[in-house]
Parts: C-alpha cells; sequence; structure tokens
C-alpha cells in the first residue's frame, strides 16, 4: 500500500512532500466535503467514475490532480489551477486520461464522503479515483 502506483514516476505517494500534503488534505477534505452538504440545497450524488457521471444524474464527480515536478507552479493555488487547466485540456476524455493505476485502492477521499455523510456506501472506499497528471 506505500508502493507508487503504476503510472506515479520515480516515487510513491509516501515519499516526501506526500505525506505532508495528504495529512493536510484529509482535514481539509473533510472540512470541504462538510460544508458542501452543508450549503447544498440538492441531494449530493457522488461518483468517482467520469463514464457513470455523465450518463446518470449525478452532481459531483472527485479527481485527483497530480502536479508534481516541472508542472509544479510557484505556489499551491498556481498549482490548482494547472490541475483545472489539465482537466480541461483532456475534457470530454476524462477517463482515458486517467494517468495512474491503483490495485486494491484505500479510497481516503471516500472515507471523508463516509464521515460527512454524503455517501453511506461502504464500497466506495475500494473504489479508484482517476488521476489526471499535469
Amino acid at each position: 500500500m506505500t508502493s507508487g502506483r503504476k503510472g506515479e514516476g520515480d516515487r510513491p505517494w509516501s515519499a516526501g512532500a506526500g505525506c505532508g500534503a495528504l495529512a493536510t488534505g484529509l482535514t481539509e477534505t473533510a472540512w470541504i466535503l462538510g460544508r458542501i452538504k452543508e450549503l447544498a440545497e440538492v441531494d449530493i450524488k457522488v461518483t468517482f467514475d467520469w463514464n457513470e457521471f455523465i450518463n446518470k444524474y449525478l452532481n459531483l464527480f472527485i479527481w485527483e490532480a497530480f502536479v508534481s515536478k516541472e508542472s509544479k507552479a510557484p505556489t499551491h493555488s498556481g498549482d490548482a489551477e494547472v490541475a483545472v487547466k489539465t482537466f480541461i485540456k483532456e475534457y470530454p476524455n476524462i477517463a482515458q486520461a486517467n494517468a495512474v493505476i491503483a490495485e486494491n485502492p484505500y479510497n481516503l477521499v471516500a472515507a471523508a464522503l463516509l464521515r460527512t455523510g454524503i455517501s453511506d456506501n461502504l464500497s466506495i472506499l475500494s473504489e479508484s479515483c482517476i488521476v489526471i497528471k499535469a
């Protein structure tokens, strides 16, 4: 589980900056999803599957941005901009743009979705997330 995923490159998520980003991201993700649930005026229907998102009545698609090395910007907000621009560039072929394969994943965003009550489907804990690599 601590090894690099296929397509991730020369180091695993658990090396260097990955650990710090994970710890910060876990708390921020739960807070953001909690606020989304609190402010949403409709039921949130979430998926990690792009094809399901575009073919069904769903309103939240969650994907992972992979911005590292030469694609990084000088700031975190710049990294977010790079990620969104890469997503837009790949649109509408999002499923085909997936850059990382995770075998037997433990989906931590899914854990936050469960924690905030957005989902009660335990099977999402083992669903892969599409990774868009800048």
